[in-house]
């Protein structure tokens, strides 16, 4: 295809487009490609006019200016090398685009690229992995357990904290399924939660939600709020899949049994101290008291009629009256005390409180609620007030000393922090190095002079375990001053004959309004234990070499064995086959010059031949099972005549040991489907030696 041809593709295509021309240096190497042609699309793509671009280099128009972040220079110096790199992104600052760049190369002279938009896919990209991140942190930030359910298989996935609340890992609850959960929950919530299933499986309810009980691995009780929705249905109306969450309430229901146990206290505290407490119902005007109001001041249940107040103002003291009656108009809220007079002239000090008013849903007044308390006692008892003085300012003296403590755990913190044996260093919002312990200034020479995480960035080199240099923006510590968390991520750090291996954690601190305040950068130095995995990796590829070597000598010996069973069988075949040849002769030429006793032995003799021939057969076989190519001929056989002959066979060897050896039948005749040959095989080969045999 000529060149007209190629420059007529590229204008008509709808994507960006152009074509280029190798340049090489003066000893013939390659090192930049022109450009020949561009198409209209190319223009519009990347705003570069043809005539701005038509004989300059790619070097010349895309590598100019095209630092930071997003620099691409290698892989266009591949291309210009006509190296195998075939397609790649490029952030083009020009226009601000992201571009998927495909290269093809008519020959090592000639190349075509095309250009496609890829930052709305980039930025789609970025948005889920931002999402994704925003998830990750709310999980993580509320300690929350997820799970997902295939309701039709059972299958379950759990996150590592489902598995933290109940005090194991994953992997000790593995393999996990919906029995899991069932397992390590306590059967009566386990029934009301398969209750409230049904009901969403039913479509009666939309979520599920259930509050229960778990057992956890040190045998304690943990209580889990379970939420939980189907998210997908199958075609026919079934639930399918179901995702929901794990929360430990288990401090919330201990709050709950501390407020019950406290609101039973209160109220026989109550009792105990002679605390009444009323509830005027705004609505009906009808007054509610307590026991112990009554017991208060004296009256009795049938004589409270009329308005609040109307049933003690007849026995409040008359001195006190006013005070009473104008808090009672003003429908003050703060304490007040007054005195009463009852039916035995005893005078008693009550203390009185009205509480707030209680509102409907429509922000009407419904209640309004106080107390009463006769302090006459603590009238009586002025004294405890000094005593209470003196408490207060012990309490006081605690707070002082509470503070030295304060001031003493500090100071204990930057101790335990300075003799941390492992590098430490803080660091402000701004990267300024504010702290670094004295394993830190010992691993890092000379760093007095270097006050910022950009100077530590400078002075040395950083790589990861492939010998990949780390770009400064994925360090740790750039990542902690992003308010992102790195656990362990392996570092090496060099600078000329310094090298150290690091497992590398960093971690942001923010104030209350969630404001970067600081960052921690830690190192933990594992270079011997590097150099150890390294060591005992060489080992283990050693010793797998090692027996390696030791199964293709096995191999070698069973082949040999093989061949000389192989060897061994023939040369027994080979006689054996010539005796059958005579036998067969002298049936043909002299049958009739033979006795009848002749004959029989002659019969015998055959029938031995022909038994050793398949025995010496089955040794063959034996070396064809063990390469796999053993056959088994079944055919008819009726075995009481094959194991009578198998029988007589042997007689002349049993009469010479003075054994009687006799066949005996209950049948005459049994067929079945067998390999006679291989029959000899599981013949007994240890023979009668005395008696006899049926």
């Amino acid at each position: 295809m000529n060149d007209h041809i190629y420059k007529q593709l590229i204008e008509q295509s709808p994507l960006g487009c152009s074509f280029h021309k190798t340049r090489y240096k003066d000893e013939g190497n390659p090192y930049d490609c022109e450009f020949v042609e561009v198409n209209h699309a190319f223009e519009k793509l990347t705003g570069l006019k043809k005539e701005d671009v038509i004989g300059r280099s790619i070097g010349e128009v895309f590598l100019e200016n095209n630092k930071g972040e997003h620099d691409r220079t290698s892989d266009w110096k591949r291309i210009i090398n006509n190296d195998e790199i075939k397609e790649f992104e490029y952030f083009h600052w020009r226009v601000g685009k992201w571009l998927r760049i495909n290269v093809c190369f008519r020959n090592k002279d000639y190349c075509i690229m095309s250009f496609a938009d890829i930052t709305h896919e980039r930025n789609q990209i970025s948005e889920l992995t931002k999402s994704n991140k925003r998830l990750e942190n709310i999980i993580e930030g509320t300690s929350t357990g997820t799970w997902e359910w295939n309701i039709q298989t059972g299958e379950t996935i759990f996150n590592e904290r489902w598995a933290e609340m109940i005090g194991y890992t994953l992997e000790e609850i593995s393999p996990i399924s919906i029995a899991t959960w069932k397992k390590y929950t306590y059967s009566d919530d386990v029934k009301q939660a398969e209750h409230l299933l049904r009901k969403v499986f039913a479509g009666e309810k939309d979520n599920y939600e259930i509050e229960c009980r778990m057992k956890h691995k040190d045998g304690s009780v943990v209580w889990i709020q379970d939420r939980g929705r189907v998210t997908s249905w199958t075609p026919n109306g079934k639930p399918l899949l179901m995702s929901g969450s794990h929360t430990d309430i288990t401090e919330k229901k201990k709050a709950e049994n501390t407020l019950t146990e406290r609101t039973t206290l209160l109220s026989e505290a109550m009792h105990i101290s002679k605390i009444g407490s009323w509830k005027w119902d705004l609505n009906t005007k009808q007054i509610f008291w307590s026991e112990e109001m009554y017991e208060i001041f004296g009256i009795d249940k049938s004589t409270v009629i009329g308005r609040l107040g109307g049933a003690i103002s007849s026995i409040v003291h008359p001195d006190d009256l006013h005070i009473f009656e104008d808090t009672i108009a003003l429908s003050e809220r703060k304490p007040f005390e007054y005195r009463i007079i009852l039916p035995d002239h005893s005078i008693r000090h009550i203390l009185a409180k009205t509480g707030d008013v209680t509102f409907d849903e429509s922000l009407n007044p419904i209640f309004l609620i106080g107390i009463v308390q006769d302090i006459t006692e603590q009238k009586k008892i002025q004294l405890a007030l000094i005593k209470a003085k003196e408490e207060t300012e012990e309490a006081n003296q605690y707070l002082v000393n509470a503070q030295k403590e304060i001031s003493y755990q500090k100071e204990l913190l930057e101790s335990v922090i300075e003799n941390i044996p492992h590098p430490l260093s803080i660091y402000d919002n701004r990267g300024n190095l504010i702290k670094r312990n004295v394993a830190g200034r010992e691993f890092y020479p000379d760093s007095v002079e270097r006050k910022t995480i950009k100077d530590e960035h400078d002075f040395y080199e950083y790589f990861d375990l492939d010998g990949t240099m780390i770009p400064a923006k994925d360090l740790p510590s750039c990542r902690a001053s992003r308010g992102e968390i790195v656990k362990n991520q392996v570092v090496v750090i060099r600078r000329g004959d310094f090298e150290q291996i690091t497992e590398a954690t960093a971690a942001p601190i923010f104030d209350e309004d969630n404001n970067l305040i600081s960052f921690i950068l830690f190192h933990r130095v594992i270079t011997e234990f590097i150099e150890h995995q390294r060591l005992i990796k060489d080992q283990q590829e050693q010793l797998l070499k090692t027996e390696k070597d030791k199964i293709e000598t096995l191999k070698d010996a069973i082949r040999v064995k093989d061949e000389f069973f192989s060897l061994i069988s023939h040369e027994f075949k080979t006689p054996i086959t010539i005796i059958d040849t005579t036998i067969q002769v002298m049936e043909l030429i002299c049958i009739n010059e033979l006795s009848d006793k002749a004959k029989g032995y002659l019969n015998k003799i055959r029938r031995n031949v022909n038994r050793q021939l398949r025995l010496v057969n089955n040794l063959l076989d034996i070396t064809r099972m063990e390469t796999g190519h053993l056959k088994i001929n079944k055919r008819n056989i009726d075995i009481i005549y094959l194991t009578k002959a198998i029988t007589e066979s042997i007689s002349i060897f049993a009469l010479h040991k003075n054994i009687e050896l006799i066949f005996l039948s209950a049948i005459s005749e049994k067929i079945i489907y067998i390999d006679d040959e291989k029959v000899e095989i599981s013949w007994p080969s240890d023979r009668p030696r005395n008696g006899s045999s049926n």
